[in-house]
Order: C-alpha cells, then structure tokens, then sequence
C-alpha cells in the first residue's frame, strides 16, 4: 500500500538550538510595550480580529529584541511602527486589491500629511498612521 502524498509529515528543525547569538532584550520593553499598547488601543474601529492578532503576536516584544541597544523613546517609536504594519497586514490580507490599493493610498497620505485631519468615514489605519 502506497503511503497518500497529502499526509505527508514534515519536522522542521529548531534553528535557536544552536543559535550562536546571546538574545538581548531591551531594557525598556515593559514600560514601550505599556504605552504603546494603550497607544493602539486608544483608536476606535480597529476590527476586533486586527486586535486580537496584535495582542498574541507578542510585536512590542519583537520590537525590544530587534532593538535592543535603544533608548526608549526609539523603542516605543519602534513598537507603535510595528503595530502599524500588523494592523496594516491585518486589513490588507482581507482586502480585494483595489480595496489593498485604497489602503496603502490613505497610509501614505497620512504619512505624508500628518498635520491633516482624518475624514470620519476613513478606516482607522488612516488615523493610526498619522
């Protein structure tokens, strides 16, 4: 009897078994990962789904571990980036492209033009992003 190709099992190695690194964790991670997550949370209409894959994917801690030499303010800088691009990711998986292309048009805007109200009816990554 011939084994189904669809139940394949593969085992991925642990690459941090031998990982040669020390793992540095910034010093100011519980106090950037505090604000920053009351920052996010602050806006109204993130989607409860966006929400919830910010709060498991663990994105402050991320932040402290690529940055780990940095003062906090450059780490809470980091963190509120970080959780822009997710909740970005997040809205943009689910989007049709036009809707995608729509997006990424009301991130830069608010990049661009920070000083420039939000319109009401704008999804939140507009207000985020800026």
């Amino acid at each position: 009897m011939t084994a189904d190709p669809s139940e394949s099992v593969f085992i991925l190695p642990d690459p941090l078994v031998q990982w040669p690194w020390k793992r540095i964790l910034n010093p100011h991670y519980l106090q950037a990962k505090a604000e920053s997550s009351a920052w996010i949370r602050s806006f109204d209409g993130i989607l409860p789904r966006v929400q919830r894959a910010m709060d498991l994917g663990k994105i402050e801690l991320l932040a402290a571990l690529t940055y780990p030499l940095e003062n906090k303010d450059v780490l809470r800088t980091c963190c509120d980036l970080m959780l822009l691009y997710t909740c970005y990711d997040e809205y943009t998986d689910v989007a049709m492209p036009h809707e995608a292309r729509q997006l990424a048009t009301i991130v830069m805007d608010a990049l661009r033009n920070p000083h420039k109200p939000r319109p009401a009816d704008e999804c939140v990554i507009g207000e985020i992003s800026r």
